[in-house]
């Protein structure tokens, strides 16, 4: 008897965290709909993503492929310039990354610091994402014992 009641709590838990993600879901869809007129520009099906992980993908990336041009970051990040540029100057006026002229044309290049920063990020990202993964995985295990999969 014990077992169908953990169940059941466990079953009613995770509807009440459905329906706390729905409500915030329907905010932040209520929010995506009033923001203003350049974030409207940006392709679609672009998940959102925060100014943190934005910083830190475009160091990864130009860490991974080396010195890019504005439009090659938009077409890997597939977002407008307009959204874009503010993470590039942010980066740059902390002294993350830098710009450098090739063949008459600017390129976005890692600085020192840069690199010193995504090393003492990184381990941090990576636990993060292990925790995402823990989280994920008792949620299916939950569903799964509950007759769900």
């Amino acid at each position: 008897m014990s077992d169908v009641l953990k169940k059941a709590k466990q079953l009613t838990a995770l509807k009440e965290s459905l329906e706390r993600a729905k409500l915030l879901l329907a905010r932040k869809e209520k929010t995506e709909n009033t923001k203003t007129v350049s974030t409207q520009s940006e392709m679609p099906d672009t998940p959102y993503k925060s100014k943190l992980m934005i910083c830190i993908e475009v160091l990864c990336t130009l860490v991974a492929k080396g010195p890019m041009k504005m439009p090659q970051l938009i077409n890997k990040f597939k977002m407008d310039e307009s959204r874009l540029e503010p993470n590039l100057r942010l980066l740059w006026n902390r002294g993350l990354i830098e710009e450098e002229r090739f063949d008459n044309e600017t390129h976005y290049v890692v600085t020192e610091r840069g690199l010193t920063v995504l090393k003492v990020v990184s381990p941090l990202i990576r636990e993060a994402h292990k925790l995402q993964i823990r989280n994920f995985e008792a949620i299916t295990s939950v569903l799964s014992g509950a007759g769900y999969s």
